[in-house]
């Protein structure tokens, strides 16, 4: 057999044969260039619908994380508030608490009234015998001396001494009349402190008294009166110490019941009006002094065990006009909300945050971006003089915003 050669095969073809091959080749090759093209395409076309599809995807869990995000910054800030809350809760508790012992101390000092009262209501019991026993001598006497005649000499002596007993018996009547009063205010504050602390020692005092006075009651009209006691011990601070108040309008404070920084720093504007006019001060000059707000610093350090003095709250705000210690207020934000009738911390704080953001928007682009959630709060943390935990609070806030 004789060897295979290439040149040979090649010589063999003709030239019609040779150009069939080429074509053949070529159009295979153009066939498997085709095929690839469209398998490649498909395959591009696939992939950039799952890179698409990726990015919507990536777009929807970014949307997801920054709702998320938003929904934890609103959780942070209620978190934030409940702390606030809690502490607010604290301190009414401790003022709760101080009530509560005030109380029990007038209760105990009621109760030792009472008991004076029931042995002095009983020396006075014994002394209406003896003045009875005395007017039942002398008017025996009387009959006696008209029967047998007896001198004038003993009819005066006898005369003078039923005068004396029956001067003695118009004193005691005068006084018994003057401190029936007192003895009656008595009554009405033991009632009081009975129905608020509900004690079982004065219930049992109350029924001692009682039982005094139904006994002497069947001696004579005038045991039935009691003894005047001294009032209760009041519980007074400095007002002085607020700034607008001197001794004069303390004075005039004291006469309608106010002794306190606790009963000032709990006034409501209808209480500011009612005090105003029964003081005969200036209209709208203690909302101008912020002496609730003062009087709530003071009550403050007084809880705390601090020193209080004339300098106690000089450092402190003052005028409670200036809206602009207000996180996220600014003068030209104080000017718009003082034209819309909110011209201090207490009505700021009395605001509904919608119609806050209702004026913010009337006003336009910047007011309208905004955020006055937080201001409602601040001004009442601020109206309260609670600058510490309104500095707290404003630490965690960034323009106004939680």
């Amino acid at each position: 057999m004789e060897n295979f050669n290439v040149d040979n095969l090649f010589a063999a073809f003709t030239s019609d044969a040779s150009l069939a091959i080429l074509l053949i080749m070529i159009g295979a090759f153009l066939l498997g260039w085709l095929a690839g093209w469209l398998s490649r395409s498909g395959k591009i076309k696939s992939l950039r619908k799952q890179i698409k599809d990726k990015e919507t995807t990536f777009q929807e869990e970014q949307a997801k994380m920054e709702a998320m995000h938003q929904e934890l910054n609103k959780k942070e800030a209620n978190y934030k508030t409940l702390l606030l809350e809690l502490d607010e809760a604290k301190t009414k508790i401790q003022l709760t608490e101080a009530d509560r012992q005030q109380l029990q101390t007038d209760l105990n000092e009621v109760i030792d009234q009472h008991r004076k009262l029931k042995t002095t209501n009983q020396a006075y019991a014994d002394t209406i015998d003896d003045l009875n026993k005395q007017l039942k001598e002398v008017s025996t006497n009387a009959v006696t001396l008209g029967n047998s005649a007896q001198k004038n000499e003993d009819v005066a002596e006898l005369q003078q001494l039923y005068n004396s007993t029956r001067n003695q018996i118009a004193n005691l009547e005068l006084k018994l009349n003057r401190l029936e009063a007192d003895n009656q205010r008595l009554q009405n504050s033991l009632g009081i402190l009975s129905a608020s602390t509900k004690s079982n020692e004065l219930a049992a005092s109350s029924l001692d008294a009682q039982n005094i006075l139904m006994q002497s009651s069947n001696k004579s009209v005038l045991s039935e009166r009691l003894e005047v006691v001294e009032s209760p011990k009041i519980d007074k601070d400095d007002l002085t110490l607020i700034n607008g108040i001197g001794p004069f309008i303390e004075k005039k404070l004291n006469d309608i019941g106010v002794y306190t920084y606790n009963n000032i720093a709990q006034w409501t504007a209808e209480d500011i009006e009612r005090i105003t006019a029964q003081i005969q001060f200036f209209p709208g000059r203690i909302q101008q002094d912020n002496w609730v707000g003062q009087a709530a610093a003071l009550l403050q350090k007084k809880l705390k065990g601090e020193a209080i003095n004339q300098n106690a709250i000089t450092n402190l705000p003052n005028d409670p006009r200036d809206l602009k210690i207000i996180e996220g207020i600014g003068p030209k934000t104080e000017e718009l909300l003082k034209e819309n009738g909110i011209t201090n911390w207490i009505e700021l704080s009395r605001t509904d945050v919608e119609h806050l953001r209702a004026i913010l928007r009337s006003k336009g682009s910047p007011f309208s971006i905004l955020d006055p959630t937080t201001w409602p709060e601040q001004a009442r943390l601020a109206a309260n003089a609670e600058w510490e935990r309104l500095k707290q609070y404003q630490d965690y806030l960034i323009g106004g915003r939680g």
